[in-house]
This record gives structure tokens, C-alpha cells and sequence, in this order.
């Protein structure tokens, strides 16, 4: 998925025109995790206020290893992901 993302050409609009659909939103965000979270509503929540903040330009979670930080995220994306012009696209980063 991530390879079809990066090889689509974007498509420059040409002067004067006006564009008559919006971009298409890419969503690819794999079901993880059978079960609901639960206990984390309150992190989830403030994770989400966070990132819905124009303000915010970057959110980071960190944290010890085992502590819940990807599963937090993927919950909060999964709220949010339609209110992003661009979609949403979860990207692993094991191994970098």
C-alpha cells in the first residue's frame, strides 16, 4: 500500500482551473486488534484533542516499551482518520 501511495504522481492543478472532485483519501489502517481498548479512554481522548489541535504540528508518544503507545494511537486514529483531507496511513517503523 505504502509503495502505491508513494509511485501515484500528484496532480499539479493547472492555472485557472478549478478542481471538479476532491483528492482522493487513502486509508490504510490494518485491524490490529480483535478485542476494544479498555481503561485508555482517558488517554485516548487527550491523545485526540492533541492531535485535532491546529496549533499542534507534531504529536510523539513515548514511553517505555509495553506501555500501550501503539495501541493508544491506533485507537485514536481510528476516531479520526475522516477528518483528515489526506486520510490516514499507518506506517510500521520496527526495525528502523
Amino acid at each position: 500500500m505504502l509503495q502505491r501511495i508513494l509511485s501515484t504522481p500528484a496532480a499539479a492543478p493547472q492555472p485557472g482551473s478549478t478542481l471538479s472532485a476532491p483528492a482522493p483519501r487513502w486509508h490504510y489502517l490494518p485491524r490490529l486488534y480483535a478485542v476494544p481498548l479498555l481503561g485508555r479512554e482517558a488517554d485516548v481522548q487527550a491523545l485526540q484533542d492533541r492531535l485535532l489541535d491546529p496549533t499542534a504540528r507534531l504529536v510523539t508518544i513515548t514511553g517505555p516499551a509495553g506501555l500501550g503507545k501503539s495501541r493508544v494511537a491506533h485507537a485514536v486514529v481510528e476516531r479520526v482518520q475522516d477528518r483528515f483531507a489526506s486520510g490516514a496511513v499507518a506506517v510500521s517503523c520496527t526495525g528502523l
